[in-house]
């Protein structure tokens, strides 16, 4: 099925990021807004369930944080702060689109987490939270432990990185 997209770029925390709005066939008054993981971007792992979220007749709304994807910035930047301010702008354009009464989000991974732990914005009707990691100290103080880990440039620094997002 073919859908309608509308692809834009909005200004949030700094720089201007990507954002895809996929239209359903027939109209309607409710927005899914899908959030990747730290690592991952809008062609990532959720792509699949927006399109399916679209065929359903949602408004399916993906985006790519600072740093990753077709968004401006370095990863580097894409600190917890700046995913939850471009998150409150994509929540934003996507309240003022045409029609939308309901907004729903759907979240992986640290997203789920930021989305969580730091509150919710009273326009969100409903939310999904998917591979959430509840307990950031043990895997992260493993991490730094293992021989493979250091630093670099002033960040901490591991040989996964270089892999692409996904």
């Amino acid at each position: 099925m073919t859908f309608q997209r509308k692809r834009i770029f909005i200004n949030s925390a700094g720089h201007r990021i990507f954002v895809e709005f996929i239209y359903p066939k027939h109209r309607t008054r409710a927005a899914v807004i899908f959030c990747q993981g730290l690592r991952s971007y809008n062609n990532g792992f959720l792509s699949n369930a927006a399109l399916r979220f679209a065929h359903a007749g949602y408004i399916a709304v993906k985006f790519d944080f600072v740093g990753t994807g077709k968004s401006e910035g370095l990863f580097e930047e894409k600190l917890t702060s700046v995913m939850l301010k471009n998150l409150e702008d994509v929540i934003d354009a996507a309240a003022a689109q045409p029609g939308i009464r309901r907004i729903g989000v759907f979240a992986r991974s640290n997203s789920a987490s930021l989305l969580a732990i730091h509150g919710r914005d009273p326009r969100i009707a409903a939310s999904a939270l998917v591979a959430m990691p509840v307990h950031y100290f043990r895997p992260f103080a493993h991490w730094l432990a293992a021989k493979e880990s250091r630093k670099k440039g002033g960040y901490l620094y591991h040989p996964s990185f270089k892999r692409k997002h996904t």
